[in-house]
């Protein structure tokens, strides 16, 4: 009876210094005491704990705020490296692009400065010269010779025979066998232009 009393005086105690009903059963219940110092005590470490576990949640939930802002950070990040990586690949495939069409417009100008060359280089038949055209039936190569037309066909067959390393090799106009009978090439014909045709070179 007398520690029943008691309980209910500390109880009246406890409640007037704001302690809740629960938190004083509790610490009634588990202290099994009425000393109100042991109550305290108890009460003072159950909050203590209650601190911690509170502190603790408010730095996990932190943290979370954390983890969750930098994973958005991350994803960010990863979704403008994928849009860097692709205006690099847009950029990389131009530039690839540029160098094809610029290849191609040189390839034209080589092509187009070798044409030109080529009619620079042609040479220029002066008003007393043959212009004469040699095909080489055998190889189907041919080359021009430009000659004076009083010189003998005699110089003509032997530049002939150098350009094609034969000696003697049957050299025709038209049908007929050009013979070396030191007449001038315009005597045979040859001149203001003329086209030779070698057979059966061996």
């Amino acid at each position: 009876m007398v520690q029943n009393v008691q309980a209910d005086e500390v109880r009246v105690q406890l409640q007037k210094q704001g302690f809740s009903n629960e938190l004083i059963e509790e610490a009634l219940e588990n202290t099994a005491s009425v000393d109100l110092e042991i109550l305290l005590d108890y009460i003072e470490e159950k909050m203590c704990k209650m601190d911690n576990r509170d502190e603790r949640n408010v730095l996990e939930t932190k943290e979370d705020r954390e983890r969750k802002k930098k994973l958005e950070e991350l994803k960010r990040q990863k979704e403008l490296r994928q849009q860097e990586r692709l205006h690099l690949k847009k950029l990389r495939d131009q530039i690839k692009a540029d160098r094809i069409e610029l290849e191609q417009e040189k390839k034209k100008e080589r092509e187009q400065d070798g044409v030109e060359k080529t009619v620079e280089m042609k040479p220029v038949v002066g008003p007393d010269e043959c212009s004469i055209t040699v095909f080489n039936l055998e190889n189907g190569e041919s080359f021009d010779v430009i000659m004076k037309k009083d010189e003998s066909v005699s110089n003509l067959l032997r530049e002939i025979e150098g350009k094609v390393g034969l000696a003697d090799p049957e050299i025709f106009l038209g049908d007929d066998l050009v013979e070396d009978d030191r007449k001038s090439l315009d005597e045979h014909g040859l001149y203001p232009f003329a086209t030779l045709i070698i057979k059966n070179a061996e």
